[in-house]
């Protein structure tokens, strides 16, 4: 029946029947967004002018206890959705932790045999359940070599670094190893930085190649750091630690942590003994280096894998043998013995644009 409008309806001047308008489905719709948008403005979430505009419901009303609640005996909400993911409530995602429990694995990788060093991973990780982050060192899925690299070359998204990856997230530890990724142009030497949801965050390609590296692989050509439940890690391998340019500059882009996966080999384990102890403490960060140990190829590598507090203090440190070395870290934490006032802060007390003048020349 048609509606009444006009003077029917209180209002002068019309005396007529008007028949009401149909409403269409979309228009519904349209209402509702138009309703949705109005309450973003009121809360300050529009998007800016000129973006693609998202529409998201109305924030959430405090939850109630409802009958249906009474009903399942006092428990509550029922539980989340089964497609819902576990980090996605990780409380990483929303604070920073400083506080994270380590494991440095200094095994003696399986030359060319990629299967059974994922084995290795595998049991190591089993070990040490409950671990926020586990480190295996330099070139460790194919085991250090500069010979026919080529064959050995992994793809980031191949079965290999796959099953790292799946063993992360079985497993709820992030994990950093080293591999032979094929990149454009040839192999890379790199760091390969899986998170504990089983994803690659990132890959870091070394930029300082060592002795015959130099002809077998391709340098990378930047820096990274990739973020770890909110932890800023910036990552080096081997030869990059005796660089201090290297650290620096990724302490100065924020790092929180350092990290160095290594094939540091004999007689250089002292070198690499008093390198990652001064680029942790003149950058004021936590390091954590770990190396090969035993023999490979054609070297013997000379272990040491240790973690060293921002102070330069050794935390731990591992055996000559294959084994792993479980550290919780406190990144916040400093020497309570060296007093605050006198600890300097080289990051903010150097002066990098002072210029070098030569003296004693003739005539000056």
């Amino acid at each position: 029946m048609p509606r009444r409008t006009g003077r029917d309806r209180g209002h002068a001047g019309r005396g007529r029947y008007r028949p009401a308008r149909p409403v269409r489905p979309g228009r519904r719709r349209k209402a509702r967004a138009r309703l949705q948008l109005r309450q973003q403005r009121t809360v300050g979430r529009l998007p800016e002018a000129g973006a693609a505009l998202r529409l998201r419901p109305p924030p959430a009303r405090p939850s109630r206890r409802t009958y249906r609640d009474a009903r399942r005996g006092g428990r509550g909400a029922r539980r989340p959705p089964p497609h819902r993911r576990p980090e996605d409530d990780h409380p990483a995602r929303e604070r920073f932790v400083t506080r994270l429990d380590a494991v440095l694995a200094q095994p003696t990788p399986k030359l060319r045999d990629v299967e059974g060093n994922v084995e290795k991973a595998r049991g190591v990780l089993s070990r040490h359940a409950g671990a926020d982050l586990v480190v295996f060192p330099e070139l460790f899925l194919s085991g250090y070599t500069t010979r026919g690299v080529d064959g050995l070359s992994l793809d980031l998204d191949g079965p290999e670094v796959g099953e790292v990856a799946r063993l992360a997230r079985e497993n709820g530890a992030a994990v950093i190893f080293g591999v032979p990724e094929r990149v454009s142009g040839g192999v890379a030497n790199s760091a390969v930085c899986v998170d504990r949801t089983g994803r690659v965050v990132g890959s870091y390609r070394k930029t300082h190649l060592f002795g015959d590296e130099r002809g077998a692989f391709v340098a990378g050509d930047e820096l990274m750091m990739v973020e770890l439940d909110g932890i800023k890690t910036g990552l080096l391998i081997c030869f990059d630690v005796e660089f201090p340019e290297v650290a620096r500059s990724l302490a100065l882009a924020g790092a929180d942590l350092l990290v160095t996966i290594s094939a540091n080999m004999d007689p250089f384990g002292r070198d690499h003994d008093v390198f990652a102890t001064a680029r942790a403490l003149e950058n004021g960060l936590t390091h954590l280096y770990v190396n090969q140990v035993g023999p490979g190829e054609v070297f013997t590598f000379a272990g040491g894998t240790m973690a060293v507090s921002a102070d330069g203090e050794r935390l731990a440190q591992a055996g000559p043998s294959e084994g792993e070395v479980e550290v919780s870290l406190d990144l916040s934490a400093r020497d309570e013995g060296k007093p605050e006032h006198l600890r300097p802060n080289y990051l903010e007390q150097r002066r990098p644009q002072l210029s070098v003048r030569t003296a004693g020349r003739t005539g000056e």
